[in-house]
């Protein structure tokens, strides 16, 4: 890792970065990639790959935007939950950080562009093919089948002419085995997209496994959904409208009608 002398002055021309500044007075920029209660897997702009830095030995981590994600008098904070993912949907978006990616490197977990955070094991549900919307659905024959969903791996879609999962596979339940990035263009200097193998563990082992494509834009689609995603406003909205009802009809309470009430209004009110 190479010591930063000043922090102080910046240079033109460099983008904003996370800072790491050790007990010693030693500081470094770079990329949080990882941060735990024990440690954090920091990558140093110009160093030879990411290192895993016990917390004991820092002084105090600021992400790019200058807020405190931790300080050794007082412990993590709420900002830095956000960075335990091992990737990031920000990351994937920063040519910076995609240039010193290669594709097919493989993580652990994700968090996603609207904060989800995915992980080897987890399971996502099967939504509905893209849209009616012919400029997005995707046919093979008269078949509907799901633009981002391939049966197999990537090299056996590839063999087999894209063989796209089927739309009568919507409510399928997948359970993540991997996820890999792959950058958008052929040059290291592109965005990365983020890819799954997933397993449908209802089927046989050699018949189960699907591959992901671009999930972001599965999810954009409503190809894929999380069960841990947040909720939205709409789906707020709507969950408050069912539950007046619900209280109309005397189905659930004032007092249950309330609590749910001051759930969701956050969530309408986008604080």
């Amino acid at each position: 890792m190479r010591c930063i002398a000043f922090l102080l002055t910046f240079i033109l021309g460099v983008s904003a970065q996370d800072t790491l500044v050790t007990n010693s007075g030693h500081v470094y920029l770079g990329k949080v990639m990882g941060l735990s209660k024990t440690s954090v897997k920091f990558l140093v702009t110009d160093g030879v790959g990411a290192q895993q830095v016990q917390l004991e030995r820092v002084s105090r981590i600021t992400n790019s935007g200058g807020e405190i994600m931790y300080d050794s008098n007082s412990g993590l904070t709420q900002t830095s939950f956000k960075q335990e993912a091992e990737l990031s949907y920000e990351q994937t978006q920063d040519i910076e950080f995609a240039k010193t990616i290669s594709s097919q490197t493989h993580y652990n977990s994700y968090l996603t562009k609207d904060g989800t955070l995915i992980k080897i094991g987890d399971s996502l549900i099967v939504g509905s093919p893209a849209t009616t919307d012919k400029q997005y659905s995707k046919y093979v024959g008269t078949l509907e089948v799901f633009s981002t969903i391939r049966i197999g791996g990537v090299g056996m879609s590839l063999l087999a002419g894209s063989n796209y999962f089927p739309a009568s596979g919507r409510g399928s339940v997948f359970t993540i085995e991997k996820i890999y990035v792959s950058h958008t263009k052929l040059s290291k200097k592109s965005p990365l997209s983020i890819f799954l193998t997933v397993r449908e563990p209802d089927l046989p082992t050699m018949v189960n496994k699907r591959t992901i494509g671009d999930l972001e834009h599965a999810i954009l689609l409503g190809e894929i959904i999380s069960p841990n995603a947040p909720m939205t406003r709409v789906e707020a909205i709507a969950k408050l409208k069912e539950s007046k009802d619900l209280l109309e009809l005397e189905i659930i309470t004032q007092t249950e009608y309330d609590e749910l009430k001051v759930k969701l209004t956050p969530i309408i009110r986008g604080e």
